[in-house]
Parts: C-alpha cells; structure tokens; sequence
C-alpha cells in the first residue's frame, strides 16, 4: 500500500466504504480546524534508516479543553529496485503506527494482519491487542479510515516537499534506539488521557462556579434595582388636583 492508496482505498481496491465521501469531507474539515486551533502542538520529525523514511507525528486531541497527545508514525519503505531511482517517497510502500485509541482498539491488529503495522513499534502495544480480533469496534477486520493516520497522510500530501528525497536529506535524523524507546506505550497514552480529563472537568467545574457566581451578581443587581424603583415610586407625593375659580355654569330651564 502507498500513500495514495490509503487516501483513496484503505480497505483495497474495489472495496465499498460506505459514506466514504462523507467521511473524508468531515476529516479534511476537522483537520483544517486541528492545525488552526492547536498549531504550534502539531509537530513532525523525519528520521532514517538505511533506505527507510520514517515521518513521526505529534499530534494532539481536537478537544480544545483537554492537553493530550498522539505518536503517529509512517514508514516508507524501499521494495524494489526502480525504487532507488524516484525522487520522492511517495511511490514506496507504506507501513503505520499510532497509539491513538481509536487505531489501537480498532486497526492495530488488521494492520498486523495485512502487514501494515511498523514491527519496530509493535510492542507499544499490549499483547492481547494483537493477539485477539478488535470484534467490538471492526467486526468486518477491515483496514478502513482512521482518524489519526489519515490526518498523518493529509499532512504530508498537503505538504509535498516534505515527501522529496531532497528534502529528507537536509531534514532528516538517523533513527536511534532513544527515539523507538520515547514512544510512548499505549498505557501511558490512557495514563494521560485520564490525567487531561481530570484537568478539563476541574477547569470545566471551575468555570461553570465562575459563570454561576456571575449570574448570582447580575440578579442581585436586577432585584436590588427593582427593589429601589418601587420604593420611589412609593415616596412619590400625590398632587392634588386644584380647585377651579370658575364658577359652574347652572342649566338654564325651560320655560313653560
């Protein structure tokens, strides 16, 4: 599978993904307001080995309330000869990592399956994640749209210099075993969501006593207005009306 081929058909050519125009309408959005609302935390790093590229991606939750993030990884890898002679990586097979729970719960094993996961990055996965069928979240064991890989891919089809061997080459780090050790197990990513969620919901709780605190004040100041006002209008003197100097003009009678 190449690059190309996710974007288009994950799950393989002349498979039927239903709503997939819709799918990748939403994604594409969702992206855009990703790299605009949390930019500075989207990040990627180039590494190398030997005739392998592998981009890792940093990229954080769309929560805007909550500080989490994701390692994605994409391997291109060299599998023939004409290979060497492409300017560019985007012709070589690819091969995916991420530690983002919907790809772990839902992909991590059909990617093992079909050879698509990264095997230098298998064991940040518990065992039985590989080991037993995700029957729950892909029933059909299809390598379908994920969410993660697919902003992973979007990034660098948006950028495509970034897929240049030129630019590799001035960009790139070689590939040592402190960058496979730093990323992170899928353990520690749950350890950190749950620490993020705890952090938004005190913010949340927070705000919400703020907001509460505000609408307390403001009714305070209606009643209080309310209360002067009618006292007022109780100190209001009542202004007789003033009799009249005129005399009244008597009914002339009829005569008979």
């Amino acid at each position: 599978m190449k690059i190309d081929d996710y974007i288009k058909h994950p799950a393989g050519k002349g498979a039927i993904i239903p709503g997939k125009d819709i799918i990748i309408t939403n994604w594409d959005y969702r992206f855009e307001l990703l790299q605009k609302n949390k930019e500075d935390e989207l990040t990627c790093t180039i590494y190398t080995n030997g005739a392998s590229v592998y981009y890792h991606f940093i990229i954080p939750t769309e929560n805007k309330d909550r500080k989490n993030t994701y390692d994605i990884i994409l391997k291109f890898k060299q599998t023939k000869d004409s290979d060497k002679s492409d300017t560019s990586y985007r012709q070589y097979e690819i091969e995916f990592f991420s530690n983002c729970p919907s790809f772990t719960y839902g992909y991590a094993y059909v990617a093992n399956l079909n050879g698509y996961l990264i095997k230098e990055f298998a064991d940040k996965y518990d065992e039985k994640v590989l080991k037993y069928p995700p029957v729950s979240k892909n029933p059909g064991l299809i390598f379908g749209y994920e969410k993660s890989i697919y902003f992973a891919c979007k990034y660098l089809l948006d950028k495509k210099v970034m897929l240049m061997k030129s630019y590799v080459e001035a960009n790139s780090k070689p590939m040592t075993k402190e960058f496979v050790k730093s990323i992170r197990h899928m353990n520690v990513i749950e350890e950190e969501y749950t620490k993020a969620e705890k952090i938004r919901r005190v913010e949340q709780r927070k705000n919400r006593l703020k907001q509460d605190e505000k609408n307390i004040k403001k009714k305070e100041e209606y009643v209080k207005k309310v209360t002067t006002d009618n006292q007022n209008v109780k100190n209001v003197k009542k202004i007789k009306p003033k009799k009249s100097n005129i005399n009244p003009v008597k009914p002339i009678k009829k005569k008979r």
